[in-house]
């Protein structure tokens, strides 16, 4: 039961700290994940026969999960879009060049067995 009692206030707290910023936004997004677990904890012990803080736990385990895929993929956009700026900012062009160098040297490489 304690561990239970844990992961419904840590798994919230931890998946709402992954990708929000401010603390309200935060204590208003606990609040949810761990209101929406509940409910749907007790909804889903009456068809699965399964106690409802389990599944509770469980859900707010999965909302944590959920917000790591979130937050690698809001890094993965940024690191993208920093990488576009750069390259309009043409910081990237040395590195453009030698790429295409070794690009074409390999193909002529290629051509001469």
């Amino acid at each position: 039961g304690a561990i239970l009692v844990y992961a419904i206030l840590v798994a919230p707290a931890a998946a709402s700290n992954e990708i929000l910023n401010s603390v309200k936004s935060i204590m208003i997004m606990v609040f949810a994940i761990a209101l929406v677990s509940e409910l749907l904890g007790l909804v889903a012990s009456f068809a699965i026969r399964a106690s409802p803080s389990a599944i509770a736990g469980i859900l707010a385990a999965v909302s944590y999960l959920i917000a790591m895929q979130i937050k690698k993929v809001r890094e993965k956009v940024d690191v993208d879009e920093r990488i576009n700026e750069l390259r309009e900012q043409n910081h990237f062009e040395s590195f453009d060049k030698e790429e295409e160098t070794i690009i074409e040297s390999s193909d002529h490489n290629h051509d001469h067995p």
